[in-house]
């Protein structure tokens, strides 16, 4: 990830990137403001199960997809229409028939977003619906115990539960975008979290490399331990309910306008420590300003400053 900190010295504008490893992402503040895209994912039961009527799945503001407290409205993906869903039932092992499903696809306007677990290789790493390795998802209910302006936003998700003893990385989910620009950097936001219980996940855009049989993300010494990626931001949450920031990269989509990240369950640090379910709730995509504009904004207001405080000299 590139954070851009912008500072001056006399009159130049210095840009500095910093390329955090490691890092964690802390406490909810706030979502990405102005973003070109913003999702709920909805997961849970269909409206014939009884598990419905008690447990809405909702996007912001109940039933009314209108802007949250920060300005941003959020499209749903997933949940009966009646509860603000856009009427697709999401992968569930709690519908009266349990919906299988290893990978689900969306068009918001001209930006198509897939989401997918590695059934190739790792199919034993997932835990099965029906005998079959698919995503799974939860309709919580009620949002967190500690209030978030995004609650709603947190309340559902979607997420890959564990097979039989894989080795973290291995359950990974993968998003990707497509319908973008060629060329152009975008922030891209993950938002995961489940007040029912504590858990950590990770997201990187580092793709997974395949060693003995087994996508993942290795240490190289050809027995498969995990190895945590540079770029790995880690969301990390406690059973006080209280929500988290989201992972936040900024990646430039390829020639065909496309962008994936990756996020799996796990403590994230060197070793072959066992993996945990891996959750995302909602995402976002935001344009990243190029770093000349910055830099002549940052140039702009200097200025600005200095004549002023001519003026106010004369």
């Amino acid at each position: 990830m590139k954070k851009y900190i912008l500072g001056t010295l006399g009159v130049a504008v210095v840009l500095l990137f910093v390329n955090p490893a490691f890092a964690s992402t802390g406490p909810f503040t706030g979502p990405l403001l102005n973003p070109i895209l913003s999702v709920d994912l909805n997961g849970g039961p269909s409206v014939n199960a009884p598990q419905s009527a008690a447990s809405p799945t909702e996007g912001w503001n109940g039933s009314a997809f209108t802007a949250d407290p920060y300005g941003v409205t959020w499209s749903p993906w997933g949940g009966p229409t009646y509860n603000g869903g856009d009427g697709t039932q999401l992968p569930s092992s709690q519908t009266t028939t349990p919906v299988n499903a290893s990978s689900i696809s969306k068009t918001f306007g001209s930006i198509g977003a897939t989401l997918s677990i590695d059934t190739a290789v790792n199919s034993t790493a997932y835990a099965q619906i029906n005998g079959v390795a698919s995503m799974n998802s939860r309709d919580r209910g009620n949002p967190s115990p500690i209030y978030s302006a995004d609650n709603d936003m947190f309340r559902d998700f979607i997420f890959a539960g564990t097979g039989s003893g894989p080795i973290q990385g291995m359950n990974y989910l993968t998003l990707s975008l497509s319908g973008l620009t060629a060329g152009v950097t975008y922030a891209v936001a993950l938002y995961s979290y489940d007040y029912s219980s504590g858990n950590t996940m990770n997201w990187t855009a580092t793709a997974p490399t395949l060693e003995n049989s087994k996508n993942g993300w290795w240490d190289g010494t050809t027995d498969n331990t995990f190895t945590a990626p540079a770029d790995e931001q880690t969301i990390t949450w406690t059973t006080d309910g209280a929500t988290t920031a989201p992972a936040i990269f900024d990646i430039t989509a390829n020639g065909s306008g496309d962008i994936t990240v990756y996020g799996f369950g796990g403590n994230g640090v060197t070793g072959n420590q066992n993996a945990s379910s891996s959750y995302l709730d909602g995402f976002q995509i935001g344009v990243v300003p190029e770093p000349t504009s910055m830099a002549l904004l940052g140039l702009g207001a200097l200025v600005g400053t200095f004549v002023i405080r001519r003026r106010q000299k004369a």
